[in-house]
């Protein structure tokens, strides 16, 4: 059987932080620059982003993590507040510099 936590940790490990090479002042001033494109759960509508993305799931009465796609590779922001998520182990190794879970039962 498949250890589920070290095959997570393992891939955690292989992920690069693309800010660590960076001086606190340029990610601030990168942070205050750049912006983000949106993808809306719901609705399943939103960017075909090729770079930095933000994920708005929220209030989609959600029950576990959705199936992330090609999506997961992107994502620097996600906003699952307000749903019925009670434990977060299906989610998949991300960098991210914003989350919200809010009102969720976990």
């Amino acid at each position: 059987p498949v250890d589920l936590a070290q095959a997570r940790a393992e891939k955690l490990a292989a992920m690069t932080d693309p800010w660590c090479e960076l001086e606190d002042e340029q990610v601030l001033a990168n942070v205050d620059t750049e912006t983000w494109a949106v993808l809306e759960l719901k609705k399943s509508e939103g960017s075909e982003a090729d770079s930095a993305l933000h994920v708005d799931g929220k209030g989609d009465e959600l029950y576990s993590f959705p199936d992330a796609g090609s999506w997961v590779s992107l994502v620097v922001s996600l906003d699952f507040s307000g749903n019925l998520l009670e434990c977060l182990e299906s989610m998949p190794a991300m960098w991210l510099r914003n989350l919200s879970l809010a009102n969720n039962p976990l």
